[in-house]
């Protein structure tokens, strides 16, 4: 209903300009007279068709948008203003003098001229582009705006239509009240106007992408205005000729229209461009099945006069425009684009430029971001959004422009991908009611073609980049891991060492001196023999408590019987030793394989240490793993303290996890079990301990 509505009134406009003219013919005036360029003929008339069409455009495509209705009902008054004008200068001292209304038809005329287009100007330049203020604090100057051209509407409303001359002018001095309020209105309106200039300098900073080429011409269009009326003041102070002083204001009131109208054909303002398009193909279309069929009938007939009054030349004339449409709607559609779209409307001119730019871009982000920007531009849409599956599983998004405008339609989806798996995908948010031609969806497809050969090498890239970054985290991990290793080793070489040198050899020390002494003796008498045999107890009961504290130290290395029996029977000895109970197991084999039982022993062994009490060992097999816990009283360990243990599971793709529940910590090493094979080699040499005894000889002497 509204859409209808506002093309009754830019009927209404145009029949209304129509009849400006037949009274100017009536007049006898010159067209393009001094006199009637001053009163706005022709630049007030053709702006006021421009923007009366600009606007029925925006309202076909948004009915309720202000700006529409702006530029529709302003303009409309505003021709109506400059019409009743003209009309009233003839009835009242022209060549219609005698006609009815003259006076009053004036004194309308006033009410939509010059204070009302400027304010009109202001209200629109405070909306544009969106139909909203940029902010709630520019609200005042909107009011002050609408309060002038009340306070000038009230003002003339003062004045009896039969006291303005032919020009619109009061005869004789306006009375102190008048003045004042006719100028206060100009002050406002004028404060208005520079407030709307303003507030679009204010949204041209913070606009970015497309809306800010938008609203570059609309800001060219409101400067050309204001230039118009700095003139138009000069040439006022100067006292120059009326007709020549109105001339640029008049200009540049006519243009701002024109640039609206570049803003929407260039960069889809409004995006009524699309209405444009189908609007020009249907007139080309009318005009060619009018004029094909007048033209054939007419050839027709002057070729053949007998055929004048038949039917048949009517009917072939149809079946021949009608054989000739499709081509022409197909040549129409190209050159509706090419006039609507300019560069857009060859769009492989685009893919192929965007090629070239894919080739300058110099890394992934501006790669995607230019990608999104060409794509964007070749279809109009209002967003490109491009997703990208990168290599490690996760997804990098680039859209343009960032913030998509107000309006959007449907989304279009297509996967970016080759003959190796999914890349990605490209979709692309088009304007309301508007929807993908054909030869545009190829398109995109093409770019997705084109975008799937760069991701691949990005992928690549990529890829590179995290193995040698991970190898990069492995070389470190091993190095630190190996280093904490060196110094457990060299901690439980020293450990042992020093156990050995206060427990074993201080007793191998005696042996040997005994062993000595026996040496040096002469064992002839009776009595040297007993003394022989008593140093001989001594020393072999001293080897025995060496023997017997060896075995105890060896538990925590690596004790015979681990070697012999397993892990189950070693761990049982180990406890036996420090008063725990026995392993609670139930794991089917007899024997693991020896590196298994080797790093469960020990990492058990180290972890019981760690406890501040007595602990206790349970083992289990769960599919193809070992997993040994072990719990005692609480603290549980600090992570630096057990790191080494940490490394020698993760030698077996083990792990430990370290817990506190109910009052016990809880220690679980998961190895992967592996098959059993024979024993591994010597306790000394398996942990590089060297046992240094001294020059101790053991023999028999005879």
């Amino acid at each position: 209903m509204r859409v209808r509505l506002a093309w009754i009134l830019f009927g209404v406009t145009v029949v209304v300009a129509v009849l400006h003219v037949i009274v100017l013919v009536l007049e006898e005036r010159p067209l393009l007279s001094e006199e009637v360029m001053a009163e706005g003929f022709p630049l007030v008339t053709l702006g006021a068709l421009g923007g009366a069409f600009v606007g029925v455009l925006i309202i076909s495509r948004y009915p309720g948008h202000p700006i529409g209705w702006l530029f529709l009902g302003g303009q409309l008054l505003s021709e109506v203003g400059v019409a009743l004008g003209d009309y009233g200068y003839g009835a009242v001292s022209g060549s219609l003098e005698g006609a009815p209304g003259g006076h009053v038809a004036i004194w309308l005329s006033v009410q939509t001229g010059g204070v009302f287009v400027v304010s009109l100007l202001a209200v629109l330049f405070l909306l544009a582009p969106d139909g909203h203020l940029a902010s709630r604090r520019w609200r005042w100057a909107l009011w002050l705006t609408i309060a002038g051209l009340l306070t000038h509407i009230g003002a003339v409303m003062t004045v009896s239509p039969d006291e303005l001359n032919p020009g619109g002018e009061l005869q004789g001095e306006p009375g102190p009240a008048l003045t004042t309020l006719l100028v206060a209105s100009s002050v406002a309106v004028f404060v208005g106007v520079l407030a709307g200039l303003l507030s679009m300098w204010v949204r041209l900073r913070r606009a970015r992408g497309e809306v800010r080429q938008q609203l570059q011409l609309m800001v060219l269009g409101a400067a050309v205005l204001l230039a118009g009326m700095s003139i138009n003041t000069l040439a006022a102070v100067m006292d120059g000729p009326t007709w020549v002083r109105e001339q640029p204001l008049m200009a540049s009131y006519a243009c701002l229209p024109v640039f609206t109208a570049v803003a929407i054909l260039r960069y889809r303002l409004y995006d009524i461009d699309v209405f444009l398009n189908r609007a020009i193909t249907l007139t080309i279309l009318t005009g060619f099945v009018f004029l094909g069929y007048v033209t054939v009938v007419v050839l027709i007939g002057t070729a053949l006069p007998l055929a004048r009054d038949r039917f048949w030349p009517s009917l072939l004339a149809t079946a021949l425009v009608a054989l000739a449409v499709q081509p022409v709607r197909e040549w129409a559609e190209r050159l509706a684009a090419r006039l609507v779209y300019g560069r857009r409307a060859a769009p492989y001119v685009e893919l192929t430029e965007f090629s070239k730019r894919l080739q300058e871009s110099p890394g992934t982000e501006p790669l995607l971001r230019r990608v999104a920007e060409s794509v964007a531009r070749a279809v109009g849409a209002r967003q490109a959004k491009i997703v990208v599956d990168t290599t490690d599983r996760a997804t990098h998004e680039v859209a343009w422009p960032e913030q998509a405008s107000r309006g959007l339609g449907d989304t279009i989806t297509l996967p970016v991908a080759d003959a190796a798996g999914s890349l990605g995908q490209l979709s692309v948010t088009m304007p309301p009611r508007t929807s993908l031609q054909p030869e545009e969806l190829r398109l995109l497809e093409d770019f997705a073609a084109q975008l799937a050969r760069a991701l691949r090498n990005v992928h690549l890239e990529s890829a590179l980049t995290n193995q040698v970054r991970r190898l990069r985290e492995s070389t470190v991990a091993l190095e630190a891991s190996a280093h904490r290793l060196a110094l457990a080793q060299d901690g439980e070489r020293r450990r042992f060492e020093a156990a050995l040198s206060r427990t074993v050899v201080p007793d191998l020390h005696v042996v040997r001196d005994n062993l000595v002494s026996l040496l040096r003796r002469d064992l002839t008498s009776e009595s040297d023999k007993g003394g022989a045999e008593a140093v001989l107890a001594e020393s072999s009961a001293l080897t025995r408590t060496s023997l017997e504290s060896l075995r105890s130290l060896t538990r925590g290395v690596f004790p015979t019987q681990l070697e012999r029996r397993g892990l189950v029977a070693a761990l049982d000895a180990y406890l036996d030793s420090t008063g725990a109970e026995p392993v609670r197991t139930s794991i089917a084999t007899h024997r693991l394989a020896p590196a298994v039982e080797s790093t469960a022993y020990f990492c058990v062994v180290e972890l019981l240490r760690e406890l501040d009490g007595p602990g206790a060992v349970a083992l289990r097999t769960v599919a193809s793993t070992l997993e040994v816990e072990v719990t005692g009283p609480p603290p549980p360990p600090s992570p630096s303290r057990i790191e080494h243990i940490h490394d020698r599971v993760a030698a077996l793709d083990g792990s430990v996890n370290v817990s506190e529940v109910e009052g016990r910590t809880t220690m679980t090493l998961r190895l992967l079990l592996g098959p059993p094979s024979d024993p591994g080699p010597d306790a000394a040499e398996a942990l590089g301990v060297e046992v240094d005894l001294g020059d101790v000889g053991v023999g028999t002497g005879g």
